[in-house]
């Protein structure tokens, strides 16, 4: 007998939340044991981080059950037993049907939340919150402290990224058509949302004297800095990566721009210099979960040098839609961010080593949900 888990998520904008619901998904498989049965509402967008998944639900694929719904009316419940743990991931809404398989088999019920740095997260997590029908269910929030829900990141990452060696990642540029390493050059990896900042970046860098290449990936990165239909010199588009395959790409670059949930987990894993477009909510509530995290977490725990320091919290400001730099200081700005990159990477790096040295996400959940079904648990194990 193992361990039974429903997930289910909503496809809501590109591939974060569907990113993160599936390497959830296959590390509670693979890692647990545990029988999991996801539910999507967009297979295609699955299909697209994962291209070996076949064209027709419901399957067994990656050793994970998946099955379609539609949030809050159905969900295909055929041949699926009942669930030890139900996981809604980002607060979608389960259907009446499921909810009442839920209750009558006394299933543990997880509201697994959007990631924040902000007071409120840590506050709330694991709180309870006992709905009207009588479903209890608890806050899961991910985090970058101990206190928290963690991060998601698979037990043999460390070991992945000290094996990755040059000669992969020489095979790996010639597979995507980026240029070979240089000495004289900074690679860039930029995955945004579309924003006319990119070319107005691109042009100071570039009277700078400064050499960099930039590595577009996503249509909106691409979008943003054509003009007249044409790219400037220096930028190249990646094709789409699966899932599986993007942390090499980080891995490969010198600084990253990225964006969304999942992205910005993967950026900080890898250790590397990082910028965060944050995802756009209204009244700017995204620049206070950008602010959180570099004013909480990430500045005190990584001791970026106070000029450094400065210089990346106005970008960051800028990119997300805060104050507008005049050029003499986005120059400045951007100037020392490249001349700064040893510093820069020597406090990733510090932050990549806090990170790795707490457990992880799925770590916490088994132990917590142990705590919380400690017979069944010891049955099932």
């Amino acid at each position: 007998m193992k361990i039974k888990c429903w997930l289910f998520c909503t496809v809501i904008d590109n591939f974060g939340d569907i990113g993160v619901s599936w390497r959830l998904a296959r590390e509670l498989t693979q890692r647990l044991g545990w029988s999991v049965y996801l539910w999507v509402d967009n297979a295609a967008a699955l299909r697209a981080i994962v291209p070996s998944l076949p064209e027709i639900l419901p399957l067994h694929h990656d050793g994970v059950y998946l099955r379609h719904w539609q949030e809050g009316q159905y969900a295909d419940l055929s041949h699926v037993p009942p669930p030890d743990l139900a996981i809604e991931a980002f607060a979608c809404r389960l259907p009446e049907s499921v909810q009442k398989i839920i209750i009558d088999n006394n299933a543990v019920c997880l509201n697994w939340e959007y990631l924040s740095a902000e007071d409120w997260a840590l506050r709330t997590h694991l709180m309870k919150s006992l709905q009207a029908n009588h479903l209890q269910k608890y806050f899961w929030q991910m985090g970058f402290v101990p206190e928290s829900g963690g991060l998601l990141r698979e037990e043999n990452y460390a070991m992945r990224q000290r094996t990755f060696d040059h000669a992969d990642e020489f095979a790996l540029r010639r597979r995507l058509g980026l240029p070979d390493r240089s000495s004289d050059s900074t690679d860039i990896f930029v995955f945004s949302y579309k924003t006319p900042l990119l070319p107005i970046w691109w042009r100071t860098l570039m009277q700078s004297g400064r050499n960099v290449r930039w590595w577009l990936a996503g249509e909106q990165s691409a979008d943003s800095l054509r003009q007249n239909g044409a790219l400037p010199d220096n930028c190249y588009i990646l094709p789409f990566v699966p899932q599986a395959d993007f942390d090499e790409v980080l891995w490969s670059a010198d600084i990253l721009l990225v964006r969304g949930e999942d992205s910005f987990v993967r950026a900080q894993l890898a250790g590397k210099p990082m910028l965060w477009h944050t995802y756009p909510q209204a009244e700017a509530a995204h620049l206070t979960k950008s602010d959180a995290f570099w004013r909480q977490t990430y500045y005190p725990a990584a001791s970026l040098p106070g000029k450094l320091q400065s210089a990346h919290h106005v970008l960051s400001n800028e990119l997300n839609g805060g104050r507008r730099l005049n050029d003499t200081v986005r120059t400045q700005a951007l100037i020392t961010l490249l001349d700064w990159q040893g510093h820069w990477r020597q406090s990733a790096q510090q932050w990549q080593a806090f990170l790795h040295g707490q457990s992880d996400a799925v770590s916490r959940l088994a132990q917590w949900y142990a705590a919380q079904q400690p017979a069944r648990y010891r049955l099932t194990a």
